[in-house]
């Protein structure tokens, strides 16, 4: 779907992958990314990227991390922006080279939020994130902010 405020420029891209893997037609929906447009993906289950520190029964197999990054196109690589999961339980985030080929990419897991309690103390959280479109050149960021 067209994100919000960007007049069509950014799309944003929810992928199925409850059961710790993509659907078929979640992999499709990647295959055919334009890059005419910019992307936003979001997910339930962290990809496996170097340096991520979530524990690892909840993040995705390197397998279907390797499917889900071959299933985008050479040519839209550069149009992904950000990468938002969920099912880690903490805030992570890396802002560059997540994987071979995705050098400018941001990726997130955002698994504490809402009630959901990830710190010992009980401290819950929030996101705040902006998108900023400054004539052709687009960015993301995602910070937590606790309460």
């Amino acid at each position: 779907m067209n994100f919000p405020g960007t007049q069509g420029l950014v799309r944003y891209v929810w992928l199925d992958c409850a059961l710790g893997s993509f659907s078929a037609d979640s992999i499709n929906l990647l295959k055919n990314l334009d890059d005419r447009y910019y992307y936003i993906i979001d997910f339930h289950w962290p990809l496996q990227i170097s340096g991520i520190t979530v524990e690892p029964s909840h993040v995705l197999s390197a397998a279907e991390t390797a499917k889900f990054f071959a299933a985008i196109p050479d040519k839209a690589r550069d149009k992904v922006l950000a990468i938002f999961t969920h099912h880690g339980h903490k805030f992570f985030r890396k802002l560059t080279n997540i994987y071979p080929g995705f050098s400018t990419t941001k990726f997130f897991v955002t698994g504490c939020s809402g009630n959901y309690k990830c710190k010992p103390s009980g401290d819950r959280g929030y996101y705040n994130g902006t998108l900023s479109i400054n004539g052709s050149a687009v960015t993301v960021d995602a910070y937590r902010v606790t309460v």
